[in-house]
């Protein structure tokens, strides 16, 4: 029979209708079945077995104690820097309802991150580079407190919570020194240290603490009576005015970028034993500490 006539897929058709069907007898050995079996042994007698898996390995054997994205330099790990990130314990709003009704915050002052510490309640290790608080919405429905609050991070609806009972908040970022400062104040000021400059935040975190939607300290104040405006449109709620003493008082006391503690500058040294504050004379220190 001639295939000149035929296409090159009929030729390939009647080629398959004259072979021989696929089974286990006409298939072919993998290249390991050929070389000579030995019994499994230890040690430098082993060598020549491990030679062997070297030559003829099966497809998708890995072999050696390294996994791959160790041996390959190419490959980053999935867990890379993570010494390095910085950590935000959470801190709910039914937990910080919890410490009003039980007498441990006074909502007339203030609430930052010395005030939540000294709590007892809210943990804060700086050691494992915990950098402050992150503000949760977990029993926002429940939360009915007036409080004007100074936190790392928060969520939009936590923000949206503090704000429609007459509340402020602000996020702020400490460098490390000022929040092993600011998580045990007493155990700070008996170093006899003077109270360390606040540094800014670092590249990764400009942008977050310049956003007036967080309410970034280091945002607009007219952008950000502007979002006031519209995260209570979005959750349906009319916006408290902030003309109470103790709102004027807040506003009042707002820290400045290079401020840790409030109603201390940088650089004041606290000296418990004396009960007396020393501040810097020099020039120089002045212009370092307000700089």
């Amino acid at each position: 029979m001639t295939l000149g006539h035929l296409s090159s897929a009929e030729k390939a058709l009647a080629m398959l209708r004259h072979l021989p069907r696929v089974s286990v007898n006409n298939l072919a050995k993998l290249p390991t079945d050929s070389l000579p079996k030995k019994t499994p042994l230890r040690g430098a007698k082993n060598r020549n077995k491990r030679d062997m898996f070297k030559i003829w390995s099966p497809l998708g054997w890995e072999g050696g104690s390294s996994p791959i994205f160790k041996t390959t330099p190419v490959e980053v790990s999935y867990n890379y820097g993570y010494h390095a990130q910085r950590q935000y314990p959470p801190m709910s709003l039914k937990t910080l309802q919890l410490l009003i009704d039980t007498g441990r915050l006074d909502t007339h002052h203030p609430i930052d991150l010395a005030t939540l510490c000294q709590t007892k309640v809210y943990r804060l290790d700086p050691n494992l580079r915990q950098f402050g608080v992150h503000l949760t919405a977990e029993g926002m429905d429940g939360f009915k407190a007036k409080v004007h609050l100074e936190v790392q991070w928060a969520s939009q609806e936590a923000i949206a919570a503090v704000e429609r009972n007459g509340g402020s908040l602000v996020t702020a970022y400490f460098d490390i020194f000022s929040v092993k400062a600011l998580a045990d104040p007493i155990a700070f000021f008996k170093t006899g240290q003077p109270i360390p400059r606040r540094l800014t935040p670092p590249a990764d975190a400009v942008g977050y603490y310049m956003n007036p939607a967080n309410r970034g300290y280091l945002a607009d104040p007219t952008k950000v009576a502007e979002e006031r405006v519209l995260l209570a449109q979005k959750f349906g709620y009319s916006v408290p005015p902030l003309d109470d003493p103790v709102s004027q008082e807040a506003q009042e006391l707002i820290k400045d970028p290079r401020q840790v503690f409030y109603g201390l500058q940088p650089g004041w040294i606290v000296s418990l034993a004396d009960k007396r504050i020393y501040k810097p004379l020099d020039e120089e220190l002045v212009k370092h500490y307000n700089s």
